[in-house]
């Protein structure tokens, strides 16, 4: 039998326990790259993440009850979106998913992949609906130039899941995802509260025992800095090893590290994704040489001018000649050189992503041509560094 004071010792650990979980979960929801929405069905209210707020415009304030969606969602989708939001609440399907358009608070148009989860409470009785949206409004207008590249890089983002888990200072697992149970062959129950280096992280690549104190994931908890690695690997439940790629990061509570959330990813899938972009770039390639237009890449970065062949046809310069961007200056005329160089100025330098406008070149054999140049200037993910392409 415990006594008061260990039953009021329980009592608090139970409830820090849970504080705990509810940072870790308030963390993760808050910097989700995806939108996430959850809605209390007993109440009526809906909250919302920075993701959901930045895609559509809005406070979370005001997309606080299920009626003020209604001057979100699409006109044309708004019945057939209540149908099926309505049979989730009323617990007769427990997961759906669709795509719908919402309509910004600027009258811009969003196109948002949904997916819905019902959560029921211990009696059966649906109690909350989680949303997952993702913003594929680019995605969707590229279709209709790229169909099937666009095809191929879905495949790949579709084939790949990142595993979340969190862990206290001990480093019990705290919070798992189900990618990252699927990983490791677990249950959420069998890894919830137990010790995450001695279940998954015990040995290391070469099967030498890996002591704990030696984890790059504990020594985020001790200096309070992130760490990466790449050439992990984490243990299934049934003996076998995995190569993973894994990130941790300590999380704070009023200044002091409380815990650590981890992100891992297989990297056999990375290598498939390597092998589908490759394909993707060959594809880019074959599409690149073979145009009947006239097209020009130049990275800005290394200073480089790629042309294809329909370009070197037309102006009857070689590719390496082309590449020069000397040249160029002896192909345009001289009474428009200054004012297309002013205006491709403001695209190598961001001011303009997209700009067309006729121009003439001087041919090599010096017969002079017009041509209605387009140029979209692209933008690298990472670091917002450009190229244009002619």
């Amino acid at each position: 039998m415990h006594s008061d004071q260990e039953k009021k010792t329980l009592s608090e650990g139970t409830k820090q326990q849970s504080q705990r979980n509810d940072e870790f979960f308030r963390f993760i929801f808050e910097h989700a790259q995806i939108g996430i929405g959850i809605f209390n069905i007993q109440s009526g209210e809906h909250f919302s993440n920075r993701a959901v707020n930045e895609m559509l415009g809005y406070a979370p304030t005001e997309l606080r009850t299920v009626e003020q969606w209604d001057d979100v969602v699409h006109p044309d989708e708004r019945e057939t979106g209540a149908k099926r939001y309505s049979d989730l609440i009323e617990g007769v399907r427990d997961e759906d998913e669709w795509e719908q358009r919402f309509i910004r608070r600027d009258g811009r148009v969003v196109i948002a992949n949904g997916r819905f989860k019902l959560i029921r409470d211990a009696q059966g009785k649906p109690n909350y609906i989680v949303t997952l949206n993702e913003d594929v409004t680019e995605r969707r207008r590229a279709e209709v130039e790229r169909l099937q590249v666009t095809k191929q890089m879905q495949l790949l983002l579709d084939s790949t899941d990142q595993g979340i888990y969190g862990l206290d200072l001990e480093g019990r697992c705290t919070f798992i995802n189900r990618a990252a149970c699927e990983m490791v062959g677990y249950r959420t129950e069998d890894l919830l509260g137990h010790n995450m280096h001695e279940l998954v992280h015990h040995h290391r690549p070469d099967g030498s025992a890996y002591p704990a104190e030696e984890c790059p994931v504990a020594h985020a908890v001790q200096n309070g800095k992130g760490c990466h690695a790449d050439e992990e690997v984490l243990w299934r439940k049934d003996g076998t090893a995995i190569p993973v790629e894994y990130s941790s990061f300590p999380v704070f509570e009023g200044g002091v590290i409380t815990g650590v959330v981890v992100t891992v990813s297989d990297i056999t899938e990375r290598k498939r994704a390597r092998e589908a972009l490759e394909s993707s770039v060959r594809l880019f390639r074959s599409i690149f040489e073979g145009a009947q237009i006239g097209i020009g890449v130049f990275r800005l970065d290394t200073r480089e001018h790629f042309s294809n062949r329909a370009l070197h046809e037309m102006l009857g310069y070689t590719g390496e000649e082309l590449s020069r961007l000397e040249q160029w200056d002896s192909i345009v005329p001289d009474d428009e050189r200054d004012p297309c160089a002013q205006r491709y100025g403001e695209l190598v330098e961001g001011r303009r992503d997209t700009d067309e406008y006729p121009q003439h070149f001087i041919r090599r054999d010096g017969h002079v041509l017009l041509g209605n140049s387009r140029f979209q200037l692209v933008r690298d993910a990472a670091e917002g560094r450009s190229a244009s392409s002619l």
